[in-house]
């Protein structure tokens, strides 16, 4: 039988509706999922850690998800997302990767959001949004 040390770990620090991190992808992996009206559909799980030295949540991890669709719609947050960790735009046509997305930097908007759980109020934050990482903005041209 397998044997567990018991670690010491803080509880997760929970951020304010808003809050911009720097972050780096950890994984981005397929699920399949069932809707309330028993409708099988997929989703792509993102997972990110945040990495800011110094604060109480740094390393943490923070999840988003969308849908696999990848096309050119306004509303297509795998895209969106990608564009925004790579740091370009996507020719029609353009094949993505998802896997050279891991270990790449963004900054992440967070979201917060209360729900139930076996009758108890819990609180999560999850990934609200994706931007350009600071680091590739300050790597951006001059207008002169």
């Amino acid at each position: 039988m397998p044997t567990y040390e018991l670690k010491e770990e803080a509880d997760k620090v929970i951020l304010d509706e808003g809050t911009i991190v720097n972050a780096e992808v950890v994984s981005i992996k397929l699920k399949d999922k069932v809707s309330q009206a028993g409708k099988p559909y997929q989703q792509l799980l993102w997972t990110f850690a945040i990495q800011e030295p110094g604060q109480p949540y740094d390393s943490q991890y923070i999840y988003g998800d969308t849908f696999p669709d990848f096309n050119t719609r306004s509303d297509c947050e795998l895209r969106a997302w990608a564009q925004e960790i790579m740091a370009t735009e996507f020719p029609p046509g353009f094949n993505l990767d998802t896997d050279v997305l891991v270990g790449m930097q963004c900054c992440v908007e967070v979201g917060f959001r209360i729900y139930e759980k076996n009758g108890d109020t819990k609180s999560t934050n999850f990934v609200r949004d994706i931007m350009r990482s600071r680091s590739s903005l300050s790597h951006a041209e001059e207008p002169f």
